[in-house]
Formats: structure tokens, C-alpha cells, sequence
């Protein structure tokens, strides 16, 4: 977190922080305090839209939520390029100074290995993929992985925001794959 001062605007008191300043014009006062907040760049995938924002309205950060296209992680190294891509954008400090970069992806493929930012630090769950970040955890994950094998998973972001074919689910991009699974495994007649 950044402990530069931050200007705070008041029109009725005087309030002076450890190592502010008071300047008086006629109707105003400026103080300065240490910042208490950070201000954070999130980029997410669209499948995770809806926890973000939840996320980024209850926290008492500053959140600039950046939504990257979802489908991504299906080729891992163009993922990867894009998302460093974005880090390093938002790491130049050139638009706005970020104290860091949160990245709302688990592993994708290895598509989040290797990313770097120069400046600060980058926060990354440590997931296999979304849906050990909607699930919560890595051991339910995994419980839910050896108890229900084959599974899929439907997340309304996914859903909604899929721009190609009929997907059902997180795992199933058509309605004849999934079918043709169901099918092989004796459970559509």
C-alpha cells in the first residue's frame, strides 16, 4: 500500500494529520493524510464477472475492474501475451499509479505462468481454474472433482456471456458434445 498523502477537502473544520498541511482560502481548507486505501487493477475473465464486482464494491479499495474476453484460456499462450500485455499497461504507472495487480484466474492452462510486472506486485489466486474460485477453495474443488467426476459446471457468466454455439455449461461448448458424453456414459437412451 502507497503511504503518500492524499488530499482531503473540508468545509466546516480544520483537521491536520501527522505531517499535514493547512492552507486557508476563503471558502475552503486542504489537509493532508496518509492514504488508508489502496487502489488496485483487476483483470478478471468474463466468467467471474458477477463475484468481482461483488468483491470490488465491498472492499474499501479502489477497484478498476477490467473484464477480458471469455474463451481466452483456450489458447494459453495467447491468453498469457494478453494478459502481460494488460500488466504491463497497468503497471507503467503512465494512465494511473496502481499499488497492484490483482488477477482474477486460476492456472487456465498455465496461460498465468510466467507473468511479470515491473513495478508492483501482481496478487493471483492459487486455483486450477474458475471454477475452484467460484467453488471457494482448492480442497472443495478437489472434494467435488474425485466424489462427482465428469461434472459440469454452470456458471450464469459463462453462460450469458458466451459469444459462440449453445453452451450448457463450463466444460461443454455444444449441445452434441455434451450429448455425445452423456451418451457414452449410459445416461440418455
Amino acid at each position: 500500500m502507497s503511504g503518500g498523502p492524499c488530499p482531503i477537502l473540508s468545509w466546516r473544520h480544520i483537521d491536520v494529520a501527522e505531517g499535514g498541511s493547512i492552507l486557508l482560502h476563503s471558502i475552503s481548507i486542504s489537509v493532508t493524510r496518509k492514504r488508508i486505501w489502496m487502489h488496485l487493477k483487476c483483470l478478471a475473465c468474463e466468467a467471474l464477472a458477477r463475484p468481482v464486482y461483488l468483491a470490488a464494491a465491498h472492499t474499501p479499495h479502489i477497484v478498476d475492474v477490467e473484464l477480458l474476453q471469455l474463451g481466452w484460456h483456450q489458447d494459453p499462450d495467447d491468453l498469457r501475451a494478453r494478459l502481460q500485455a494488460k500488466i504491463t499497461a497497468a503497471s507503467s504507472g503512465l494512465e494511473t499509479a496502481y499499488d497492484a495487480i490483482v488477477l482474477a484466474y486460476g492456472l487456465c492452462g498455465r496461460s498465468t505462468e510466467g507473468l511479470r510486472a515491473e513495478k508492483i506486485p501482481i496478487v493471483l489466486p492459487r486455483a486450477h481454474d474458475c471454477i475452484t474460485l467460484l467453488l471457494g477453495s482448492r480442497a472443495r474443488y478437489q472434494g467435488e472433482f474425485t466424489d462427482h467426476p465428469g461434472t459440469y459446471w454452470y456458471a450464469r457468466d459463462y453462460v450469458e456471456r458466451n459469444r459462440g454455439g449453445s453452451v450448457l455449461s463450463l466444460g461443454a461448448e455444444t449441445f452434441e458434445i455434451s450429448r455425445a458424453l452423456y451418451e457414452s456414459l449410459s445416461l440418455i437412451h
